[in-house]
């Protein structure tokens, strides 16, 4: 018969088994002083490792579903708002924040239970991260253009969107918080404008093509509806006789506003919402600062002026966070003006339900 070696480790091997012999393979095994003994791999206490936040996750969910349509001027960007900047945010903390601080606004508008106050206030939680942040930033670079455009872009969003939730402090009203909003949509368009053309050579670089507004063509008829286009002419010729008449009165300041409220019209040449929020941000971001201050300050021409500007918000009234601010607004200007200057603003026709 012939010999056979184990082939195998214990407790027997198979060849052994096969030819029913004992198996020669030691039932124990003693280590090799050469080869210390190996510790085995250590299993992490789940109590000690990192959990991830529930909350954050629904939140990222919820833009990646839904949210990232609200900064989607048409179809063609939606994916970057989906895709890419989710993305890019993983390398910046205050465009994270950013986007979970818009994503849980928006949450607490679509919720009417007990959950809205929590959302509520993730939101605010988050939101104050994400500026300051921004507020750390030491420089604007190439670096950095892409996340700051972004999140500029969903600061404005957010702004416009907060109070119609949270609503305004007791000592302030619609009016007085659209001003405040101004400004602090001043601030971000800068910022947009400021890293524009680096971010034309990012990934990014589809979010700045947009509807173009200020290309008017002053010797070209008018493109606007034949009330609008009267009841601006009706308002400028108003503007000169009270110029005429108070050496005080800022003439040609008015003139500019109303003139780029014109071209900012003129600049929608269909319903599409794309070309609508373009002009509303461009006007926003053009008129004087000295424009402002005189609205803040309730003067009656301005109240006009910003009466006018309430009918383009009107027209985004289907977005959530635009909603009822054009209503909320002209329901303070109306029995604020002076006798006769309400009438020269066509009010059933620029705020129809068209």
């Amino acid at each position: 018969m012939a010999a056979y070696s184990c082939d195998e480790h214990q407790p027997s091997c198979c060849r052994c088994r096969a030819k029913s012999l004992p198996c020669s393979y030691q039932t124990t095994i003693e280590p090799s002083s050469s080869i210390p003994p190996q510790p085995s791999p250590s299993i992490p206490d789940p109590k000690t490792e990192p959990s991830l936040n529930s909350r954050d996750l629904e939140l990222m969910v919820q833009w990646c579903t839904h949210t990232h349509c609200t900064l989607s001027r048409n179809h063609s960007i939606e994916w970057t708002w989906k895709s890419v900047v989710p993305k890019l945010a993983v390398h910046h903390p205050s465009l994270m924040h950013g986007i979970l601080a818009l994503s849980a606004l928006h949450l607490a508008f679509l919720n009417t239970s007990h959950q809205r106050k929590e959302y509520l206030d993730t939101a605010q939680s988050h939101h104050l991260k994400a500026i300051a942040a921004v507020r750390n930033i030491n420089a604007l670079s190439q670096a950095n253009a892409s996340s700051a455009y972004a999140l500029s872009n969903i600061i404005i969003i957010f702004t416009f969107a907060l109070p119609l939730l949270g609503g305004v402090s007791v000592d302030s009203t619609f009016f007085n918080e659209l001003v405040h909003i101004f400004r602090v949509s001043r601030g971000s368009l800068s910022i947009l404008l400021e890293v524009s053309e680096w971010v034309k050579e990012s990934e990014l670089a589809v979010l700045t093509t947009a509807a173009t507004v200020g290309q008017s063509n002053p010797h070209q008829s008018s493109t606007l509806p034949s009330f609008l286009d009267e009841a601006l002419r009706e308002v400028m010729h108003l503007n000169n006789q009270l110029g005429e008449s108070d050496p005080y009165y800022q003439l040609e300041l008015y003139k500019l506003v109303l003139g780029e409220l014109r071209v900012a019209f003129e600049s929608i040449s269909s319903d599409s919402e794309d070309g609508i929020i373009t002009a509303v941000f461009w006007w926003i971001f053009r008129v004087p600062s000295e424009f402002l201050d005189l609205a803040a300050n309730r003067q009656p021409f301005a109240m006009v002026v910003l009466a006018f500007f309430c009918a383009l918000m009107h027209r985004l009234r289907r977005q959530w966070w635009m909603g009822d601010w054009a209503e909320k607004v002209t329901r303070e200007i109306r029995p604020s003006l002076e006798s006769g200057l309400g009438d020269f603003i066509p009010w059933d026709l620029l705020f129809g339900t068209n």
